[in-house]
């Protein structure tokens, strides 16, 4: 009998130690139970910070298995003291602790006394709570008026537009003046006398006399002079501090000296006229060193002059110490905002993590005399770069990515099987470099880990072979296209820090130019701020003027939408980083690429046009990125201007940390600066079945049973674990060559422990004429400060390529046995994963066709057909026709001994599979909020529920509001819900989408609601007595409380009781004030009756 030649090769998977499933939201199943257990939210973890997603082990306060947007600890609401009038949104239950402080569920909106308004009390005014007006009014003994239709700018002015003059008083024969509005002048006596526009150096007044002395006055900018009584007379101008007639009335600002200075007379000797938004305000000249030609006051310079430019007091811009926008942020910057104040530049950074990106728009304000500027107001967003990925999941949403602020289209055209689309963040969202959620980064990087089959065909002329589909990939553009992708997912791929140093160690790429040196100086030209916002008010303004509220980064949609593929389908699979690799050669499969194979487009490629041309697999992979080596640029975190950070500091080297002092003077160092020797690498205990031999510190030997490694099946997986002595990063190689040239990438991160798998595979259908040998691959790391194993660490084997005895086994079934489809479906399409080449067939249950006659499937019968868990597929249709269905499958190994070798063949164990619909159809049973929402302010706080029932009773429910985008509900206690969403008081349509996760089935449902603003304040309809009681009636349901003698704050008043029937005991002669407020917190600013008991 002939001996047949048997051929292998070695595919080296890197050995997932994590699971990433919980990151990705199609093709993936549900992490455990016991998983989901030992992760939830931490109140506090381990490094400080509140409200994160992390394993149990990192949390060191309170800790709930579940997401921190549901946890009662995390919620974000109202932190208020009524005693103080103070209210504070968006403060955590556990930092409102103070005394006298509370905290509640929402908005502070929803808490009486918390609207906005103008505080007059007396001539003073401000713009602050109803309730700090109050307490205030309190304080002085005086009564107030509280406006709420006032804007801050209104209220400002609130006190120059009233009746304002001299009041002479007259006292025991003695006649005083003092400046006052003409109420308060009323008030003193009655005989005083009000004199409205007359200063009280008034020749027809004569009581006070005119002076050269000056002073601020409160509710003011302007320095005023001051006459002998004391009072407030006209703005300070030098020129007429003598002029009679500058004494007699009172002249406006406007019509005093230089009104129109663009910089509000800011250090001006001569004139006080002081504007604080245009650049001066009354302040102390001796304070300051300041000599005005008369007085003690000046106008202080409020502008600030910032890198050669004026900027206007209160005024805000946006700092971008880098290139932003457009995928390109660099690896630890961040977004900051520098206000100018009173003088002062203030910077302000924005949060972390590029979590909140800085939004600057501009207006501008007049100056007076037919002048104006242009302002910045700059603000902190939340960056809702995870809303992009969304748009990925469902090719026919991908084109609104172009219509969402916060995200960008990429075209990526590099073959003719190689294009297709991808929704990617303007702004990508920073991680924790050192952290332990690197596991869950690494999930989003690779979303951008490709292989592309470049497809060749023999010449005609000379021989050879020659590339005929995605010649492309063969180019340099192919890894500077897929790099761009990459790293604008987030913190991935070959890239910069914020000082320009460039890292290579978050990419690879094989059989294919690397990154070229002038796209990497391109790269850190990034560090060169060009002045363009990322995202553009208007932008912003479109895109989401009507919604608002915080949120977390939701879970990562991955790319679906691929071009369509031609007769040579399979040339392009995303996110999948394997490929079959060359004879005895060694491929690199990360899990996270396994995992995305399932969202995907891989069809089985049928080489009609390469028979003879093995087609190059050329290999993207996408990591994320790490920190050039050594530490000693740690330092630069230190000496900056701008605030050093956890993140900022570990970005500039693999060796720097961050540490954290109690006194604020946080510090970056290296540690181990002296380490210059490399990792070693240890093994631990061999695979089951196996052996480590001849161990040393340049190697080991695999084998079993003391001999060579047997393959007795297509292909045979082996795992191999190990560790280092320090934190390190690890290659290995087929080939015996440095660190930096090993191209299979076993790490994520710095790490001690290391794991990678072999796959050894039987190739039959390629006779190259070699026999099994002896098997050499090569393994070398790298340490934080970027010591280097340099001498070979060499792993050996011999595999004894048997003949193939054992049977084909079917590893996986979609849709998964005993699960439930589709509840209109008619056919179920059936995808085996077997685990070799194999024909498969099925049947109905109960049918007794031998194999031949059974249902055909289309199964993947070529190695080169191997998916990236190295399964080969088949698929077939399966029609139901009742609730239910059960079927059995058999499979048939080496496809290839067809024919009159047909008994040579393996059969396996024949496989009972069964699927049915569910009782009831996925339906939207209830959607919150509807009809009509009464608030008093222009907008609402709105929580949405809905409730969903039928089908799997797993489901992904999504929101949609108005014209905007589709946004993740959260599954909490049964419902479907987002909380804290900040509408405007108008009708709004509301779109609810859930999809089963099991069957796919898919329902939708919208309605309208309205949010109707009530200011109106209620109103006494009807008085009258019973007894000494006396009654009243409100207009609406309201609070009612009285007061004796005058009209006192509602703190002070008695209780008139609730509803609206109120009453008052009385006692006759005495006066009562009334004063009420709605359910929704409007009151009338004074009291809205007085009643007198008769």
């Amino acid at each position: 009998m002939r001996k047949t030649k048997a051929f292998f090769e070695i595919l080296i998977l890197i050995a997932s130690t994590f699971a990433f499933s919980q990151m990705l939201s199609i093709g993936i199943s549900n992490v455990s139970a016991q998983d989901a257990l030992d992760r939830g939210c931490c109140e506090v973890d381990n490094h400080g910070n509140f409200c994160t997603y992390v394993e149990r082990g990192l949390c060191k306060g309170s800790f709930v298995p579940k997401k921190c947007s549901v946890a009662d600890f995390c919620q974000a609401g109202c932190c208020y003291n009524q005693g103080t009038g103070s209210f504070r949104d968006g403060v955590l239950k556990r930092e409102c602790k103070r005394n006298g402080w509370k905290w509640g569920e929402g908005s502070c909106a929803s808490v009486p006394g918390s609207e906005l308004g103008c505080c007059i009390i007396g001539r003073s005014t401000s713009f602050t709570t109803r309730g700090k007006c109050e307490r205030e009014a309190e304080q002085q003994k005086l009564s107030f008026k509280w406006d709420r239709d006032m804007d801050e700018a209104q209220c400002k002015m609130y006190v120059l537009n009233q009746s304002f003059g001299a009041c002479v008083i007259e006292r025991k024969n003695k006649k005083t003046c003092k400046m006052l509005t003409a109420a308060e002048c009323s008030k003193i006596s009655n005989s005083a006398s009000f004199h409205k526009g007359l200063l009280c150096t008034a020749s027809s007044i004569g009581l006070c006399k005119p002076t050269r002395e000056t002073s601020c006055f409160e509710n003011f900018d302007e320095v005023y002079f001051v006459d002998s009584c004391g009072n407030r007379a006209n703005v300070y101008d030098s020129s007429k501090a003598d002029d009679p007639n500058y004494w007699e009335r009172i002249i406006s600002p406007k019509k005093s000296c230089n009104f129109n200075d663009p910089n509000g007379n800011a250090d001006s000797k001569t004139c006080g006229n002081c504007n604080r938004i245009k650049g001066g305000i009354c302040a102390s000249a001796k304070k300051d060193g300041f000599k005005p030609d008369m007085g003690d006051y000046y106008c202080k310079k409020t502008y600030c002059k910032f890198e050669g430019k004026i900027r206007r007091n209160q005024e805000s811009w946006c700092y971008y110490e880098t290139k932003t926008g457009m995928g390109r942020d660099p690896v630890g910057s961040r977004h900051f905002i520098y206000r100018c104040t009173d003088g002062v530049v203030v910077l302000e950074p924005c949060q972390d993590f590029r979590y909140k990106i800085c939004l600057e728009n501009k207006s501008v304000i007049d100056l007076g005399g037919g002048k104006s500027a242009k302002i910045s107001t700059a603000k902190c967003i939340n960056n809702l770069a995870t809303q992009c990925f969304g748009y990925n999941k469902d090719e026919t949403k991908i084109d609104k990515c172009k219509d969402n602020a916060y995200c960008m289209l990429k075209n990526v055209d590099i073959g003719s099987h190689f294009k297709f689309s991808i929704c990617l963040p303007k702004v990508p969202i920073g991680y924790n470099i050192n952290s332990k959620e690197i596991k869950k980064v690494a999930g989003v990087c690779n979303a951008a880990s490709v292989t592309c089959k470049v497809v060749r065909a023999k010449k005609k002329i000379f021989g050879g072979c020659k590339p005929v589909k995605n010649a492309g990939c063969l180019e340099k553009e192919f890894a500077e296209k897929m790099n761009e992708i990459c790293t604008s997912l987030g913190d991935c791929g070959a890239y910069v820090n914020y000082n320009g140093d460039y890292s290579d160690d978050g990419y690879s790429v094989k059989n294919s130019p690397k990154l070229g040196t002038n796209y990497i100086e391109n790269l850190k030209k990034l560090i060169v701020p060009d002045g363009k916002d990322p995202i553009s008010a208007g932008e912003i303004s479109s895109y989401f003027s009507t919604i608002y509220g915080i949120k977390k980064p939701r879970e990562l949609g991955i790319l679906k939408r691929i071009e369509k593929l031609g007769p040579l389908g399979g040339l392009f699979s995303l996110g999948v980083g394997v490929g079959t690799g060359l004879f005895l050669g060694i491929t690199v499969l990360n899990p996270l690429g396994a995992v995305l194979a399932g969202v995907s487009v891989f069809i089985h490629t049928i080489f009609s046009l390469a028979k003879k041309c093995k087609p190059i697999e050329v290999k993207f992979e996408c990591r994320p990125w790490q920190p050039p080596s050594g530490g000693d640029k740690c330092n630069l975190c230190n000496k900056d201007k701008l605030p050093c950070t956890k993140y900022r500091c570990e970005s500039l080297g693999a060796a720097c940390r961050f540490f954290e002092s109690s006194d604020g003077n946080d510090v970056c160092l290296q540690t181990n600066p002296t380490d210059v020797v490399p990792p070693r690498i240890y093994v631990g205990n061999a695979p089951e079945g196996l052996s480590y031999e001849d161990l040393s510190d340049t190697g080991f030997k695999i084998k079993e049973d003391g001999g060579c490694i047997r393959l007795q099946n297509t292909q045979r997986k082996i795992s191999l674990k190990f560790k280092t002595d320090e934190p390190a990063i690890c290659r290995a190689s087929e080939k015996r060559t440095n660190f930096d040239n090993m191209s299979n990438n076993l790490d994520i991160q710095y790490s001690l422990n290391h794991s990678m798998e072999f796959v050894l595979t039987n190739i039959p259908e390629y006779k190259t004429g070699l026999e099994a040998k002896d098997v050499n691959f090569f393994l070398g790391c790298k340490d934080v400060n970027g010591a280097k194993t340099s001498r070979d660490y060499v792993v050996s084997m011999c595999v004894d390529i048997g003949p193939d005895v054992l049977p084909p086994a079917i590893e996986k079934v979609l849709p998964k046995e005993s699960s439930l489809v589709s509840f209109d479906s008619e056919q179920i399409n059936v995808t085996l994963f077997v685990d070799e080449p194999s024909e498969c067939k099925w049947r109905f249950e109960g049918e007794s066709k031998q194999f031949d006659e059974m249902n055909e499937m289309n199964c993947a019968t070529n190695i080169s057909d191997r998916d990236s868990l190295n399964y080969w597929e088949c698929t077939g249709g399966v029609p139901i026709e009742n609730r239910s269905v059960s079927v059995e499958v058999l499979c048939k190994d080496q496809p290839w001994l067809s024919g009159e070798n047909d008994s040579k063949r393996n059969v396996g164990e024949i496989r009972k599979l069964s699927w049915k619909k569910p009782d009831k159809k996925i339906s939207i049973d209830s959607i919150k909020p509807s009809g009509e929402i009464v608030v008093k302010s222009p907008y609402a706080n709105v929580d949405i529920e809905v409730d969903v029932s039928g089908g799997s009773e797993k489901y992904d429910c999504s929101y949609k509001i108005d014209s905007y985008s589709m946004v993740p509900l959260e599954e909490s206690d049964g419902s479907y819900v987002a909380k804290g969403l900040t509408l405007y008081a108008r009708i709004h349509n509301l779109r609810i989408r859930c999809k089963d996760r099991e069957t796919g089935d898919v329902a939708e449902k919208e309605q309208e609601f309205e949010i109707s603003r009530d200011t109106s304040v209620p109103e006494i309809s009807r008085v009258w007595t019973s007894g000494s009681t006396i009654n009243f009636k409100t207009t609406e349901y309201a609070e009612c409380r009285y007061s004796e003698g005058s009209c006192k704050s509602w703190g002070s008043g008695e209780d008139a009781g609730k509803g609206t029937l109120h009453k008052i005991p009385s006692k006759k002669g005495d006066t009562y004030y009334i004063r009420c407020v709605d359910a929704l917190g409007n009151e009338a600013g004074d009291c809205l009756l007085s009643v007198r008991a008769i």
